[in-house]
């Protein structure tokens, strides 16, 4: 049996590192000098330190939609039979909550968890699993 892992762009896994390891990323929304970006995959952290440093309004996030996660997670399903889904704390952010709702339109979904951790932190856990 073979499960898939599932993260969230906050995990801050740079695109090399996680087709090396397999993971599936799901984009939280960038907003920025009135355009909406996904993240890492439309604009890198780097992008958007540089807009903001030429002027460019301060960003804002939101989290991907359920559906934006059951996408993901379909995909992930394509080679594997379950799905652990790991996220940034629900303290912090809104998404874990829209994974919570995806699970409930993919069945072979695993576990969703909430890290409890912030940005950047939980990608440690997604490298060592």
């Amino acid at each position: 049996m073979r499960t898939a892992l599932v993260t969230d762009s906050t995990a801050d896994l740079p695109k090399p590192l996680r087709e090396r390891l397999g993971v599936f990323v799901v984009p939280l929304h960038v907003n920025l000098g009135g355009r909406v970006y996904r993240d890492w995959e439309e604009i890198t952290p780097t992008e958007i330190f540089a807009k903001v440093r030429s002027g460019e309004a301060f960003p804002t996030t939101s989290q991907p939609s359920p559906e934006d996660f059951a996408r993901v997670y379909g995909e992930a399903l394509k080679g594997a039979d379950h799905v652990l889904s790991i996220h940034i704390s629900s303290k912090l952010s809104g998404t874990v909550q829209s994974a919570l709702l995806a699970e409930a339109l993919v069945s072979e979904l695993g576990a969703v968890i909430a890290s409890h951790t912030g940005p950047g932190t939980y990608g440690f856990y997604a490298y060592s699993l």
